[in-house]
């Protein structure tokens, strides 16, 4: 697979918790038991892997399923279930998916490092959401997510901090605003930011040994705007700066680079 999922995975949680912000607003007029939500479907213009000049527009499917607090979230390729019961506080299981990095890269010289094969992760997340902050519309979350590999793509183990403010901005516009702060282990930091001997001699690159820490600040712009009470429409815009070992590697700081953007729109249905 051409595309690294780590961005896309990063920018449909930022969208999907702030979409779900809309719909947790909303839970409060709805009658008990009620199930309710949304589907979206868009494109994101994303770099093709971590620390990549070359961009890709990937699809991007996002959507909640709820029922009293109880919900179902799918994230692009992450997928997120809610099995608290208490008002403000949400925690459960989450699985993620991550493609493979491999020769079917526009640059050619990461296209002759050796295979990182695809993998399932999994963990938990936990959300804490505060509502009337400002105003009676607005909302802030602050959120903790924690993957490790299920398999030996990477061995590794990476935590996000996520905090979110969104608020609604007249009747039928969202805007919400999001800071992820991202830590990778030693293993995972290796093998994505690392260039081995055999990688070197085929590439050219320096060799390298990346280690653990924090790897990535982004920031992400997001707004919704309903154009009733089915459908709406989209829109995201990000900058994400790769930091420490990440930033430092020859990957990022020779053949990419430490800052990338991130563009996307789509069109979500309610129900």
């Amino acid at each position: 697979m051409k595309v690294n999922k780590l961005i896309l995975n990063t920018v449909a949680f930022c969208s999907i918790c702030i979409l779900g912000v809309t719909c947790g607003s909303a839970s409060a007029q709805l009658p008990k038991d009620r199930i309710f939500g949304f589907w979206g479907l868009g494109a994101l213009s994303i770099p093709e892997y971590d620390g990549a000049n070359d961009a890709d527009i990937v699809p991007l499917v996002i959507g909640r399923i709820q029922r009293n607090q109880y919900y179902l979230e799918v994230q692009g390729l992450t997928t997120r279930v809610n099995v608290s019961r208490v008002q403000g506080i949400e925690f459960g299981p989450m699985f993620g998916f991550r493609f493979a990095r491999d020769e079917d890269l526009d640059n050619e010289t990461i296209a002759m490092f050796e295979e990182i094969d695809s993998t399932i992760e999994a963990g938990a997340f936990i959300n804490f959401l505060f509502q009337g902050i400002f105003s009676d519309s607005d909302q802030v979350s602050f959120s903790l997510d924690i993957l490790t590999d299920t398999s030996d793509a990477h061995d590794g183990t990476i935590a996000e901090l996520n905090s979110t403010y969104s608020y609604m901005s007249g009747e039928r516009l969202r805007v919400s605003a999001s800071l992820i702060l991202e830590y990778g282990n030693d293993e995972f930091t290796d093998t994505y930011f690392s260039v081995s001997e055999q990688n070197s001699i085929v590439s050219g690159l320096p060799r390298y040994e990346a280690e653990e820490g924090f790897n990535r600040l982004s920031a992400t712009l997001f707004a919704n705007y309903m154009l009733n009470q089915q459908w709406s429409v989209m829109g995201l815009a990000g900058y994400q700066r790769l930091l420490g070992d990440a930033a430092d590697s020859p990957i990022v700081d020779i053949e990419g680079d430490e800052n990338q953007m991130l563009f996307g729109a789509g069109i979500a249905y309610h129900f």
